[in-house]
């Protein structure tokens, strides 16, 4: 009865034993944790496929800024080019207005000068020498051009 009784008090330490080192399945807590992979597995496709339509729209804004830098430096020339001709065509104003007092200018000195044979003399070599330069007596900048008009004689 001892043996009996020793291995009924061993059998039912080994299946308490038993019982503590078996794995315990709780459906519901491994619902849940499928139910949470499931929407964090989404939730991360959903950034992977965001970080790729981003990938994507960077390498169109660069293309974007490539293009814009070109329009810009080619709208930069066309204003350099527009200022340019402004500012010749205000010189070439400017120009017609000096040509215009010098001629006012050279009338008065005739008109002065008509007393005077010395005055005459400078009025007359001033004529020539107005007749020598022609046009070339101003430059566009609207300053005399003295090296290219040497006065005459």
């Amino acid at each position: 009865m001892k043996k009996i009784l020793f291995i009924l008090v061993v059998a039912s330490t080994l299946t308490q034993v038993a019982y503590s080192q078996k794995a315990v399945l709780d459906i519901t807590c491994m619902e849940t944790l499928i139910a949470n992979h499931k929407v964090q597995h989404t939730s991360f496709s959903k950034v992977k496929e965001n970080e790729a339509q981003i990938s994507l729209i960077q390498k169109q804004i660069s293309e974007k800024m490539v293009q814009i830098e070109f329009f810009q430096s080619k709208f930069y020339n066309s204003l350099k080019s527009v200022e340019a001709i402004i500012k010749t065509g205000k010189d070439i104003i400017y120009c017609t207005d000096i040509a215009a007092d010098i001629g006012k200018y050279q009338k008065q000195m005739v008109e002065l000068a008509v007393g005077d044979p010395a005055l005459l003399l400078v009025s007359a070599k001033t004529e020539i020498s107005k007749s020598h330069c022609g046009f070339d007596t101003i430059h566009l900048s609207g300053r005399y051009c003295r090296d290219r008009c040497k006065p005459y004689g």
